[in-house]
């Protein structure tokens, strides 16, 4: 299991990160794109689902679109 908090890639404002549960445990195997919605006028992140338990293939969806 990956620890909580670790740092698995990021570009810009954009992170990798996998959803947990509060006991630590992973709520899907599939990583997801987080950024912060500072519209939302609160400490509130936001994220989506990349599909997929490959942080190589999850990182191109962070790549900008040519």
């Amino acid at each position: 299991m990956q620890p909580a908090h670790q740092e698995l890639y990021s570009r810009g404002k954009y992170r990798l990160a996998y959803d947990r549960e509060h006991d630590g445990s992973l709520r899907t195997p599939f990583l997801r794109i987080v950024w912060y919605d500072a519209a939302a006028r609160r400490n509130r992140s936001r994220s989506c689902s990349t599909g997929t338990e490959s942080i190589e293939q999850a990182s191109k969806s962070l790549a900008p679109s040519t």
